[in-house]
C-alpha cells in the first residue's frame, strides 16, 4: 500500500510538487521503495525519523519549502485531481488557511467500511463549509487528517502537531478552529482513508474514545462563555453525564440537566437538577447538545434554536 500512495501523489494533475517521505520507524523494505521512488523521480526527497510519531510530521512539514503543505498517509490513494483542487481553493480564497475534502472509506481490500466507519463517512462527508466544520467540531473529528491542505503559514502559527494526550490531528484542528481559522472542504471525493486493523487509530492509547471525549470537554472549557456563565446540557444520559464530569474537572460550572425521559426528570445527577425538556429556554450558560444518536442530534438540535440559540456560538452538539 505504501508504493500505491506514493504512486496516486506522483501521478497528479498538478506536475510541480515536492514529495516528502518521512520514514517513520520504517523496516528496511520501506526504505528500499523509499529510496526506489528517491532515484527514479527528483521530485522525491526522503527523510528518516526515529523519534515519536508526532516529531516525524512535524519534520516533514519543517522540510517542505512549498507555501502549501499537503498530509498523506502511506497507506491512502489521492484522487488525481485533489492536490489541483485544494492548492486552487487556497490561492483563490485568501482568507482560507486550510482545506479539507470529501473522503471514501475503505476496507484494505477496497469494500465498503464497517458500520462504524460508514457512519462517520457519510457524517464527515456532510459538513462542508466553514462555519459548519466549526460548529459540529465535538461531535466527532471534522476533516479526516490525510485530506487537509495546509497554508504553511497557519500551520506554523498554531504551533504545528503536538504530543497530547489524545489525538494529536483532533487537537491541531481544534487549536486551528479555536484561533478562529476557517476550514472548509472542496466538495468533492478526492482520497480514499483505508482502515485497518493495525492503523494506528485503532491501536495507540490516545486515540481511545476517553481521549477523545478529553480533547472535546479541553476545548469546550475554553470557550469565553463557557468560562464565564458555564453550561447546561441537554441530555442525560451517558453522553451528557460523562461530558459534565470531564467538564467538571475542567473547573466549568454544570447548571442542569434537560431531559425527556420522563424517569430521569427530577433527579440529580452531582448535585445538579434534571429538568423537563419542555422547561428548557434561553439564558446566560452555553448549551450543549450532549447526544450520541444522530436523530437525537436533530431533535436536541431544533430545541436550542427554537429557543434562540446559535449553534457554534452559543450552542454545541457533543457526542
Amino acid at each position: 500500500m505504501f508504493s500505491r500512495a506514493v504512486e496516486s501523489c506522483l501521478n497528479q494533475t498538478l506536475d510541480a510538487l515536492e514529495l516528502i517521505i518521512v520514514l517513520h520507524r520504517a523496516d528496511d523494505q520501506a526504505k528500499k521503495t523509499a529510496d526506489h521512488f528517491r532515484q527514479v523521480d527528483a521530485r522525491v526527497q526522503v527523510l528518516r525519523s526515529d523519534g515519536s510519531f508526532v516529531e516525524a510530521v512535524n519534520a516533514g512539514h519543517a522540510a517542505a519549502k512549498a507555501n502549501f503543505v499537503a498530509r498523506m498517509d502511506s497507506d491512502d490513494v489521492a484522487f488525481p485531481s485533489r492536490f489541483e483542487c485544494q492548492l486552487q481553493f487556497l490561492e483563490t480564497r485568501p482568507e482560507i488557511d486550510v482545506v479539507s475534502c470529501l473522503v471514501k472509506i475503505t476496507d484494505p481490500d477496497g469494500s465498503d467500511p464497517r458500520e462504524g466507519f460508514a457512519e462517520y463517512e457519510q457524517w464527515v462527508n456532510s459538513i462542508t463549509r466553514s462555519e459548519e466544520i466549526s460548529a459540529q467540531r465535538f461531535v466527532e473529528s471534522p476533516v479526516v487528517n490525510p485530506t487537509a491542505m495546509f497554508r504553511r503559514s497557519a500551520f506554523d502559527e498554531v504551533g504545528g502537531y503536538r504530543d497530547t494526550e489524545w489525538a494529536e490531528d483532533y487537537d491541531l484542528y481544534l487549536r486551528l478552529l479555536e484561533s478562529g481559522r476557517k476550514i472548509p472542504k472542496v466538495p468533492e471525493v478526492l482520497h480514499q482513508w483505508t482502515d485497518h486493523a493495525a492503523r494506528v487509530t485503532r491501536t495507540q492509547d490516545r486515540y481511545s474514545l476517553s481521549n477523545f471525549q478529553d480533547a472535546k470537554a479541553h476545548f469546550l472549557s475554553r470557550i469565553d462563555g463557557v468560562r464565564t456563565h458555564g453550561v447546561v446540557i441537554l441530555g442525560a444520559g451517558p453522553t451528557g453525564k460523562s461530558m459534565a464530569q470531564r467538564l467538571r474537572n475542567r473547573s466549568t460550572k454544570i447548571h442542569a440537566f434537560y431531559e425527556v425521559h420522563p424517569r430521569r426528570i427530577g433527579e440529580h445527577i452531582g448535585g445538579v437538577p434534571v429538568l423537563d425538556q419542555k422547561d428548557f429556554e434561553k439564558s446566560e450558560p452555553v448549551a450543549l447538545g450532549a447526544v450520541a444518536r444522530r436523530g437525537l442530534r436533530a431533535k436536541v438540535r431544533g430545541l436550542a434554536e427554537s429557543a434562540g440559540y446559535r449553534e457554534g456560538l452559543d450552542f454545541f452538539s457533543v457526542a
